[in-house]
């Protein structure tokens, strides 16, 4: 597990990586939905019964509109909530923005619930802002808004407390609370900012890893395992035909010239292979390159590979550097012999004018 980033290398991790809270959100939606419904249900029985303790303590003016402020604000926040993610959870990818503006919404609304329960707390005599601390602080663990998000929410609820027990008449015993709000509040932002900063850096790292067991480190392709895993369904998401490819006389190059230029070809290959298929490539060993086309017509094709030798030459004007093409037809989902079928035909490719072959039974 990495170490929490210094003060040196944290500057990178802004502007805020809106990115990460989004896949944060996406990655988990059952975990939100389960706290908008316990939430509700909390809410809920508050609402039916709670209400009648009311008349228990010491009540003004005020108390009734904090009342339902606080818990009907939160209980329909988490009703809307836990419809929407519910309804939205086997497409989440796709509302990413949207799961994040929700996520501020949550945040916020949690923050002035503790804010009003807090007050009336205050106001019955209960000189305590022990509920608002727990509650916001605990917001930080969820790392689901940035740090200078959550700062300005906590400060604006902050002055909206002071002003409202001023209003109530409370302002004489505000002293007993002035030292609690300013620890807190400093507080808060050093525990917002660096809960944000390590599960952020965290994610990065993460990724890094992630993207080096998926990715070739040399040509930033995805790798044979990658090939392997989209290979089951391939089919069934739109790919048509497999291309396999390698360097001609790519071993007479290296000696001639060196590794590092062999490598520079690699990835200017690469490069001119995405160029062509998107991102639908992936090195499958040596100087061996497999895309997959979502395209039916073997004539784009043809012009796809005219197009990528054009501009290898156009790169290298000096040197002979081509690629050849053995092209496949993938006859469904799980097509074992495709990337087989591929591998011979570039074979033959390799001895033909042209250096491009489709395969034939």
């Amino acid at each position: 597990m990495p170490l929490p980033p210094t003060e040196k290398n944290r500057m990178h991790l802004f502007p805020i990586r809106f990115d990460y809270l989004a896949k944060k959100m996406t990655d988990h939606p059952f975990v939100i939905i389960a706290v908008c419904f316990l939430t509700m249900g909390f809410e809920a029985a508050y609402l039916l019964f709670g209400f009648t303790q009311l008349s228990r303590f010491h009540t003004t003016f005020w108390d009734m509109p904090f009342f339902f402020l606080s818990h009907g604000g939160l209980f329909l926040t988490a009703l809307l909530g836990f419809l929407y993610f519910t309804l939205t959870r086997k497409e989440a990818e796709k509302h990413g923005k949207t799961y994040l503006k929700v996520g501020y919404v949550l945040n916020f609304v949690c923050i002035l619930f503790a804010m009003t329960t807090s007050y009336r707390d205050f106001i019955a005599n209960r000189n305590t802002l022990l509920i608002y601390v727990i509650i916001c602080l605990s917001l930080t663990a969820f790392c689901t808004i940035d740090p200078f998000s959550y700062i300005g929410m906590v400060l604006i609820s902050e002055a909206i407390l002071m002003l409202s027990l001023s209003l109530n008449g409370a302002g004489e015993r505000l002293g007993l609370i002035y030292p609690i709000v300013a620890i807190y509040t400093l507080l808060a932002m050093a525990l917002g900012l660096e809960v944000y900063f390590y599960q952020v850096t965290t994610s990065i790292a993460e990724e890094k890893y992630r993207k080096l067991s998926t990715h070739d480190g040399l040509t930033g392709l995805r790798n044979r395992r990658s090939l392997d895993y989209v290979m089951n369904d391939a089919y069934s998401h739109g790919v048509r035909f497999v291309v396999m490819t390698d360097v001609n006389r790519f071993k007479q190059i290296n000696d001639e010239n060196g590794h590092e230029f062999g490598d520079k070809v690699l990835k200017d290959v690469s490069d001119v292979f995405r160029e062509q298929f998107g991102h639908h490539v992936y090195r499958y060993g040596g100087d061996e390159i497999v895309a997959l086309s979502k395209s039916s017509d073997s004539k784009e094709l043809v012009e796809k590979a005219s197009a990528i030798n054009k501009a290898l030459h156009d790169l290298y004007p000096n040197s002979d550097i081509s690629v050849s093409f053995g092209i496949a037809a993938l006859e469904g989902d799980q097509d074992g012999n495709a990337i087989r079928k591929a591998d011979k035909a570039l074979y033959l490719a390799k001895h033909s004018d042209d250096h491009i072959h489709f395969f034939e039974e």
